[in-house]
This record gives C-alpha cells, sequence and structure tokens, in this order.
C-alpha cells in the first residue's frame, strides 16, 4: 500500500521554496507515494512551476479554478482556495500532511485537512523574515507533528526564539525518503 501525501502550498511561483517542493516532489519515488499538490490561490501561471510538477502527482491549481468566479469571492475565501480547494481535499484521509512555506498559513491543512500525521515545512528563517506572525502562524500549534526547517541553523534560531517548538511531537515516524 502506498503512503499517502498531501502538499499545500499557497502559490508556485518560480523562488527558493518552491523549487525545493519541485524536486523533492520529483525525487520521491510514484511506486511508494500517492502525491496531492494544492496550491491555494495563485492569480495566474506567468513564470509559474506547474508544469515541473511531475505527472503522478495530482494537482489542484485552486486560484486558477477561482479565477472566473474570483469576483464572487470574498478576498479570504481566494486566498484560502475557495470551494475548489476544500472540496479537493474533502473525504480523503492522508498519511502525511505538509503546510509548506511560512508564507502558508497553517490553519488550512489544521482546519481542513484529515491527516495522520500533520507537519509544517518552513524553507526560510522565521525568526529573520519581515513578514513573519508568530501568533497567527502558530494559532494551531497542537494540530501538528513536525516543524521541518530548512536547515539545522534555522531550525536552532527558531527554538531559541519560540521555545515551543521544543515540543512537538514525536508521533511521526521515517516513512517518508526519497530513495
Amino acid at each position: 500500500m502506498k503512503t499517502s501525501l498531501l502538499f499545500v502550498i499557497t502559490q508556485l511561483y518560480r523562488g527558493g521554496a518552491e523549487t525545493a517542493l519541485i524536486n523533492l516532489l520529483s525525487a520521491l519515488s510514484s511506486e511508494r507515494y500517492e502525491a496531492d499538490l494544492l496550491v491555494l490561490n495563485m492569480p495566474n501561471a506567468t513564470n509559474a512551476l506547474l508544469d515541473q510538477v511531475p505527472g503522478w502527482v495530482r494537482l489542484c491549481d485552486a486560484g486558477a479554478e477561482n479565477q472566473p468566479k474570483r469576483l464572487q469571492l470574498t478576498t479570504q475565501e481566494f486566498l484560502l482556495g475557495g470551494e475548489v480547494a476544500r472540496a479537493f481535499v474533502r473525504d480523503k484521509v492522508y498519511d502525511f500532511a505538509f503546510s509548506y512555506g511560512e508564507w502558508c498559513s497553517p490553519d488550512w491543512v489544521a482546519n481542513y485537512v484529515q491527516a495522520r500525521c500533520k507537519c509544517v515545512w518552513i524553507h526560510t528563517d522565521i525568526t529573520a523574515a519581515p513578514s513573519f506572525q508568530p501568533r497567527t502562524f502558530f494559532d494551531t500549534f497542537y494540530t501538528y507533528a513536525w516543524y521541518i526547517f530548512v536547515s539545522e541553523g534555522t531550525r536552532q534560531r527558531a527554538m531559541k526564539r519560540y521555545p515551543c517548538l521544543l515540543y512537538t511531537s514525536d508521533a511521526a515516524d521515517d516513512r517518508i525518503s526519497v530513495d
């Protein structure tokens, strides 16, 4: 039986974190994993990495699907993918769900996704990011088993600034690998 994965990201434009996500998906084995990628609110595909998502990954570009009815949605509904995004994960239970990137509020995965293990993937130094809002970001802290950092240095700085990170659970296991 394959391990099911969900990655939720706000947008998939050409950036470091986005490229890292594409590289990760490309390194995963389609024989071992079923992967879904949900892009919440990318308003257009110009300069996007959508065409680099591996063909075996099920992709939902909620922003593109919501674009024709954008005027009917509130800004908040559009930013959170609206009903398109919620329908994409409805009635599914994932083994692992990742809120990907510090700009993607972990609230979405916490509130709308059913998963055995939920993780936050942080691709920058949140102690130095000027727009990082810890109260909002950690609002659903106890929903997550793991906070995964891009490097050991960023993890150490984050744990020093936000001691709550010292107490993430050991509920997740090591079933995800790229070999």
